[in-house]
């Protein structure tokens, strides 16, 4: 009886791991900075407007939406490298060479994940759940 029941402890783990694995996003921006021309991140009032906004991204596909976020705007498919080592990234560019970069650290317990995305000069920091 005790192996049996140890055995569905183990099974339920993964089920909820995989289920975990294959959730969405939800983002909350908490800082926005810019790397100033002396070659130090640096905070930019214009940037505020990023400030406690939303995201979402699909964990399947990376296409991140929100207000002022999006990373499918172009023909290119954003690239997703999901690994529970290395957390979770996604790559984006537009057909204007502008590339995106985002990582979720998913290898924390935590049930909020800290986040960073840069795009070009510009890097936004914050915090992500699960759904």
């Amino acid at each position: 009886m005790k192996v049996i029941i140890m055995y569905c402890l183990v099974f339920f783990s993964f089920l909820i791991q995989a289920s975990d694995n294959n959730s969405d996003f939800k983002c909350t921006v908490k800082q926005a900075q810019h790397v100033a021309e002396n070659g130090k991140l640096d905070e930019v009032k214009s940037w505020d407007v990023f400030l406690e906004k939303n995201f979402m991204v699909d964990r399947q596909t990376g296409i991140i939406v929100g207000q002022q976020f999006k990373n499918n705007i172009a023909s290119i498919k954003p690239l997703v490298y999901d690994h529970f080592v290395n957390g979770y990234s996604v790559i984006a560019a537009t057909n204007t060479q502008v590339v995106s970069y985002l990582q979720i650290t998913t290898i924390d317990d935590s049930p909020k994940k800290v986040f960073i995305y840069i795009m070009n000069n510009v890097v936004l920091s914050g915090v992500c759940v699960s759904f």
